[in-house]
């Protein structure tokens, strides 16, 4: 393969490590999936590929185009969804970046008159079919720029093999100069088509809006899979902050490679079908083969090695326990084990503990110092949120409400489409029968616990955690045993139809009108779509309502209710068991609620939504103490900090979407500073220090390079998975199977 990336004749096309879905990771995963892309096929290819070929993504969010700018490639390429007239245009992120983009209509032809002819026909193609295909290169000139030439994909059906002809494709070369002598035909890579096109004279439509979404079903199913990669992102992400507070505060080694290898099974995990949970079990947990159970068990052990080692470096040892905080504000949040610490920014704090909780009635409202609260005391639902001190109703209805429907399918394979609400057939609620209450009560929530049952399951337990100290309240609903393709979301309907809507994209969020038409917001509204941690529905009168989840990314809203999906359960996909697809057993499900009075822009939902899902990390036998190492402006998010030779890298992301005035401020030790792109390139000095201020346009992903005094070693790309697989599935790593080509077999 080098030898003929050498001669020229393969083209190293894509810059992402593989080809991911780009819709359910945090920002950070995705740049890395950039980052470590370009780093290894620099290092081992010894190239540079030019472009993103994300072909198979079915939906671009806006932040793609700014991310990929600042990776330094020319072009993305995707296919399905086009939001423009013309196959090609400049997408546009929220902060202006813009990139020329490249979509068409599917990745492989499945026509009968198309490319498709080439791979899949024995013999040499008749004039009929050759009159077929230059009909089918008319039709796709239709929507190509004025002066650019034809794009055409070449392949048949899903993850195409070559011609079956080997005669092919130098035989219709031949054919099509005496048939078509006046439509030159040419077979090329995709930098030879890139490079055809003259992008200064083309009269290229700027497109600002993301993309519609496609097979749905993936941004829904397996909350499994997508809940447990969210926790190992924020894992690693606070081992590496750790590590490098670490190794700059004591004299603690920085461990460059097995972060990399870390981030390396994150990357192998971000495959769509694995994230997207589409997939034959054996993918997911397979006794000899290296599965994504192993890769994830991996991250999370390591990573908590990496930090409870980092943080009892940097803090000393001693006979306390701390907490560290890897968020760039003071945070105040609650706790899973019912407690509230004060915690500094990016840092460590002491712990605090929740009074033991004892049985109480079910009062009349909940109040807190946020809101007032009405429960229905037969079957548990949240009725009533008046929030204070106005007493203004954020409800329009019974909410958490637990609804399972059928799983209905607009056409395909059960795990791939669903169909959006109302058109699934609803098969029951939590409201249909009595519920069983138990309330209890410490100095710091009120904890009630709902338990009944759910259509075709076993027992439906719903625990709902109202804070009195914060306004976020915490829902936990468990679900036992439900049939096969059966959907089960939770409503939470509004007191009026929301007037604008965002929902936490990587690196950001996609913001789009509701009830009136609004044409300078460009976000896609309407349908089921992936959000990442929260989505956000602010009512025309201001103030607004924020569901945050921990893994649970699909969300749909029709009128004025919005819902988030819990579950939705298929048995087998294309033939093959699935236990992190089934309905069998149990499965708990983590979301969250914040009603708000005040404008987006004091709301902090962003910042609500990574305390939800990042909590403060407990580390035992340390010294106690209140140190911060790194604190920023409330406008922007820190999403790394990391040792990168002779760097400290630090990735932020201005959150409220506004431009302005971001400062960063870090006590840890450095010579200078200076503002750069993903890849530490295009350097522009900051001066200051510790303290440094630099404006932000709205969702700008920031990185900053602060040189320290000593470099730590350089990542070595990894060319042999081996170190990374257990012992006993590395056999598996060495077989060779040569039948094994193109699409998966199916399993019936």
């Amino acid at each position: 393969m080098k030898q003929r990336v050498r001669e020229g004749r393969v083209e190293l096309v894509n810059g992402f490590f593989l080809e991911p879905t780009v819709s359910l990771s945090g920002g950070e995963a995705l740049a890395k999936m950039g980052i470590e892309g370009l780093r290894w096929q620099r290092q081992v290819m010894r190239k540079t590929p030019r472009f993103c070929w994300a072909i198979d993504i079915c939906g671009a969010h806006e932040q793609l185009p700014q991310l990929n700018a600042q990776l330094g490639l020319e072009a993305l390429v995707y296919a399905r969804n086009n939001p423009s007239p013309q196959s090609v245009f400049l997408s546009q992120s929220p902060d202006g970046s813009r990139i020329p983009t490249l979509v068409t209509d599917q990745y492989s032809d499945w026509s009968k008159d198309g490319i498709s002819q080439l791979f899949g026909e024995r013999n040499p193609l008749t004039n009929d079919q050759l009159g077929g295909l230059r009909k089918y290169f008319s039709n796709k000139a239709a929507n190509t720029p004025p002066g650019a030439p034809v794009l055409v994909l070449g392949g048949k059906g899903d993850y195409s093999l070559p011609p079956v002809r080997k005669k092919q494709p130098a035989e219709l070369l031949a054919q099509w100069q005496s048939f078509a002598p006046d439509v030159p035909l040419r077979i090329a890579t995709f930098s030879d088509y890139f490079d055809q096109l003259k992008l200064d004279e083309l009269k290229l439509p700027v497109i600002a809006s993301g993309t519609d979404y496609t097979w749905n079903a993936f941004w829904v199913q397996s909350p499994r899979v997508k809940s447990w990669y969210r926790r190992d992102e924020h894992a690693l992400q606070a081992a590496e902050i750790a590590a490098t507070i670490a190794s700059l505060k004591s004299d603690a080694e920085y461990p460059a490679q097995t972060l990399y290898q870390g981030w390396l099974q994150m990357l192998l995990n971000m495959d769509r079908n694995t994230l997207w949970g589409a997939a034959g079990g054996m993918v997911y947990v397979h006794e000899t083969s290296w599965d994504a159970r192993d890769r994830f068990e991996w991250v999370e052990k390591h990573s908590a090695r990496i930090t409870r080692e980092s943080v009892g470096k940097a803090a000393g040892a001693g006979e306390q326990t701390v907490l560290f905080n890897p968020l760039n504000w003071d945070r105040h949040d609650p706790l899973d084990d019912g407690s509230q610490p004060q915690l500094p920014a990016t840092g460590f704090g002491a712990p605090a503990k929740a009074a033991a909780s004892m049985e109480i009635k079910l009062p009349d409202q909940i109040e807190t110092r946020f809101y007032s609260a009405r429960l229905d005391p037969s079957n548990g639902s949240l009725v009533s949120l008046k929030l204070k001190p106005s007493g203004r109703e954020m409800l329009g209805g019974a909410a958490n409400v637990i609804v399972a429907e059928k799983g209905v399918r607009k056409g395909g394979q059960a795990g791939d489409e669903l169909s959006v609400r109302p058109g699934r057939p609803r098969l029951g609620s939590s409201s249909d029968a009595p519920c069983k209450l138990r309330v209890t009560e410490n100095n710091v929530a009120i904890t009630v616990d709902a338990t009944g049952p759910l259509f075709g399951g076993g027992e439906c337990k719903r625990t709902l955690r109202f804070h009195k100290d914060h306004p976020r309240i915490d829902f936990v609903t468990e679900l036992n045993d439900l049939p096969d393709q059966t959907v089960v979301v939770a409503e939470f309907p509004l007191a009026e139809s929301p007037a604008e809507i965002r929902r936490g994209i990587p690196f950001g969020f996609s913001h789009g009108a509701w009830s009136t038409p609004n044409p300078e917001l460009h976000g896609k509204t309407r349908g089921i779509f992936p959000a990442i941690r929260w989505s956000d529905y602010t009512l025309p009168d201001g103030g607004g309502v924020a569901l945050l989840d921990r893994g649970l990314t699909g969300r749909e809203i029709n009128d004025r209710t919005p819902v988030i999906y819990l579950l939705s359960t298929v048995e087998k996909y294309y033939g093959y068991p699935n236990s992190w697809l089934s309905g069998k057993g149990r499965h708990r499900l983590e979301y969250a609620l914040v009603a708000r009075e005040s404008g987006w822009n004091e709301s902090r939902v962003p910042q609500m939504a990574w305390e939800y899902n990042c909590p403060p990390i407990a580390v035992q036998r340390c010294k106690p103490g209140t140190d911060s190492f790194l604190k920023t402006s409330g406008n922007v998010i820190v999403e790394a900090m990391r040792r990168d030779g002779p760097d400290i890298e630090i990735r932020l992301t201005e959150c409220l979407g506004v431009a302005g005035q971001a400062e960063i401020t870090t006590n840890l030790p450095h010579q200078s500073a200076a503002l750069t792109d993903l890849l530490g390139n295009r350097a522009q000095n900051l001066d200051g220090g510790p303290t440094y201020r630099f404006p932000v346009n709205p969702q700008q992903i920031v990185t900053l390079r602060l040189r320290t005094a000593k470099p730590v070693p350089e990542i070595q790309a990894l060319t042999d998975w081996a170190p990374l697989v257990p012992e006993n599935k590395r056999a598996a790593l060495r077989e060779y199977q040569p039948d094994k080509k193109g699409h998966p077999p199916r399993g019936e």
